[in-house]
């Protein structure tokens, strides 16, 4: 499948993950077996992308944004990034899919530069 599945809890550590996740550059958690997403997030799209975090992981709300990120290789891609929400024991926990969408994004860019 070329989505990268994945959910995660309130504080951002994705817990469950498609193996694909270890092409990209996302860092192991400090504990347990997680992932960090945040360093794999271009510099100058992380508050953005944050703020949509914020709002999934603390009131509820979907969460779909287009982002650069920082492939393990150095390159800069684009992806999709699209989650829910699932109320649990309180807390909101985010299950979710992202996939490359650089060759659209090129594709897009071209033809309004023509």
């Amino acid at each position: 499948m070329p989505h990268l599945v994945w959910v995660a809890t309130p504080d951002g550590v994705v817990r469950e993950y498609s193996r694909r996740i270890e092409r990209y550059a996302a860092a192991r958690a400090e504990a347990g077996d997680g992932w960090r997403w945040e360093s794999m997030v271009h510099p100058d799209d992380l508050e953005e992308v944050l703020a949509g975090w914020e709002a999934t992981a603390q009131v509820g709300l979907p969460f779909d944004m287009e982002y650069r990120m920082i492939h393990r290789d150095g390159r800069v891609i684009w992806v999709h990034d699209q989650a829910v929400s699932v109320l649990s024991d309180g807390r909101y926990y985010a299950e979710g899919v992202f996939y490359d969408v650089t060759a659209r994004r090129t594709a897009e860019r071209a033809l309004i530069q023509a």
